[in-house]
């Protein structure tokens, strides 16, 4: 492991990073009359009508949703995108952590927390409620696990990573690519003789598994629509050949743009 840095001016750093963040974001919020974006509203809408899942995405996003207008008692542009601006805070608090672990300096945390923080995809995605919003903080939770695991032989951390792991999937598709992460982690604390046990990795597939189980049993009884759509965008005309190599510079300068040259 290495050696974590005494210095108390990267937490503090991060807190004025975070509440000075967070206050813009809920007067932006708070103060204009921006209406919910299309993706927003069909979310809201799911709230509406609690289901296993959805057409295009798992189920999360829409109790998230159900959850803060509950507790807050109405249903407003504020309250449907309070979730966001939460899970932007939290997303950037585990990654500066994550980054000290990694690193063992908490300066190059606060470098890490302050680049996510500050590119336009992410001031986007702490405003807007989208399923990214899930996706983004259970996958970095899912690293800070992982790591556990791996250096610190902990077996608690495998399960800690299928738990994220299976809300991710309920959050996004895209999760399951997690999986990968889950088999090289372990391949990497096994042949480091770090892990000799096989029961922790046995439970975190099993909450994968379990949490696949709403989107099957909604997806069985709508002739899988969900799959069929992420199937046939994924397989759209032109994403491959030619004219998908014709568009790569376009795309390549548009994740330049919403990323900052920094992360980019």
């Amino acid at each position: 492991m290495k050696r974590q840095e005494d210095s108390w001016l990267p937490p503090v750093l991060l807190a004025i990073l975070l509440t000075v963040t967070a206050v813009g974001h809920l007067a932006f919020v708070t103060t204009t009359d921006l209406d919910l974006f299309p993706d927003e509203a069909q979310y809201w809408d799911w709230s509406r009508h609690p289901d296993w899942s959805y057409y295009s995405k798992p189920p999360l996003v829409a109790y998230v949703i159900l959850a803060s207008r509950t507790f807050l008692g109405e249903s407003t542009p504020f309250t449907v995108r309070l979730p966001a601006i939460l899970l932007g805070l939290a997303t950037t608090f585990f990654l500066y952590r994550f980054t000290r672990l990694v690193t063992g300096s908490g300066w190059a945390g606060l470098v890490a927390a302050t680049a996510f923080r500050l590119s336009p995809l992410f001031i986007s995605e702490s405003i807007a409620i989208t399923t990214d919003c899930l996706l983004m903080f259970f996958w970095t939770l899912l690293a800070i696990f992982l790591y556990r695991a791996v250096f610190d032989g902990n077996d608690q951390a495998w399960i800690g990573a299928g738990i994220c792991l299976g809300l991710g999937v309920l959050s996004k598709y895209t999760m399951l690519v997690g999986l990968t992460w889950l088999y090289g982690a372990w391949r990497v604390a096994v042949e480091g003789g770090r892990s000799r046990r096989r029961w922790p990795l046995a439970i975190a597939l099993a909450w994968v598994v379990l949490a696949f189980v709403p989107p099957l049993i909604w997806n069985s009884a709508h002739d899988w629509a969900s799959f069929r759509h992420v199937a046939g965008g994924a397989g759209k005309p032109g994403h491959l050949g030619l004219r998908g190599l014709a568009t790569m510079g376009e795309f390549l300068a548009s994740q330049l743009g919403v990323l900052t040259p920094v992360l980019w």
